[in-house]
């Protein structure tokens, strides 16, 4: 059976992997100036910390249109026999309602599986590249979708933030919050369980210490981890983290450490300077 992979751009995926696994990014949207952007595609992330900060206001996103998912579902339907779809926790978005619904409209949705991917960023991206592993395996849709859904509950998804200005912005943090933690120079550790998105900790102190403090305090979960690989995320770090990186692969014994740059929508939220290492937890 030939299944094509599906996934939204909060998925967080390289164009390198991209193109390696021949996945199709559906783009969301970036609100600003009264115009919506596809999301990597019209609108970078430079672009939207810069007019958050010049304006000191959050920005909005907004799922794909249905009518245009199903235009998609349904040109790969002429090529392929089934389509496994993957979207960004629907509790953090409607992308997942979206992608049910135009599965709907072509009127062949027995053989569309929409996975709701409990996640974000390249947490998403991980299930997306396991999907097409199984579809390149020869799995069908119902396959590919029950070991996905399996996998989504040992995902370990987590990140720590520079900033507290942009989800003070997006309304996530009070004014009092804000003004304390960036008095204090409070970073916290956000993690994501049952899709849904909490504080586990507040560092403190200059990033680069956070950084590696961060990844020590995940110490028993990397060490028990699944091998195969993993993901760290950063939007806008460079060599600051590259250490990190090789400790992953040295230390922990990651046979691959995949790099991705958050995206539009993660960014709206998060800020510049934030990082992220996800993986999935061992049996």
């Amino acid at each position: 059976m030939s299944v094509k992979v599906i996934a939204d751009s909060a998925s967080d995926l390289n164009e390198e992997v991209i193109k390696k696994y021949d996945i199709e990014i559906i783009p969301s949207y970036v609100v600003f100036n009264e115009k919506s952007y596809k999301d990597g595609v019209e609108v970078k992330p430079e672009d939207i910390y810069r007019w958050s900060d010049e304006n000191d206001q959050a920005l909005t996103t907004s799922s794909p249109n249905f009518m245009e998912v199903a235009d998609i579902f349904n040109r790969y339907l002429e090529k392929y026999d089934g389509i496994v779809c993957i979207a960004v926790s629907a509790l953090l978005s409607g992308t997942y309602n979206v992608f049910r619904l135009a599965a709907r409209e072509t009127g062949k949705e027995e053989r569309i599986r929409v996975i709701d991917s409990k996640n974000l960023c390249s947490a998403e991206g991980l299930l997306v590249i396991k999907a097409k592993e199984l579809a390149d395996e020869g799995k069908d849709i119902d396959e590919i979708a029950k070991e996905i859904d399996e996998l989504k509950e040992r995902l370990d998804s987590s990140f720590v933030l520079d900033t507290l200005d942009y989800i003070h912005r997006g309304g996530r943090c009070s004014d009092a919050s804000h003004l304390l933690g960036m008095a204090l120079k409070v970073h916290p550790k956000i993690v994501v369980e049952n899709g849904v998105i909490n504080v586990a900790k507040k560092y403190r102190g200059r990033m680069k210490k956070v950084y590696r403090e961060y990844v020590d305090d995940l110490h028993d979960e990397l060490v028990n981890a699944d091998k195969e690989r993993c993901f760290l995320s950063d939007s806008g770090l460079e060599d600051d983290i590259e250490d990190i990186a090789v400790k992953l692969k040295e230390e922990y014994g990651f046979k691959e450490v995949l790099r991705a740059k958050a995206g539009c929508v993660i960014s709206c939220n998060c800020g510049p300077g934030t990082m992220a290492v996800f993986f999935f937890r061992g049996k």
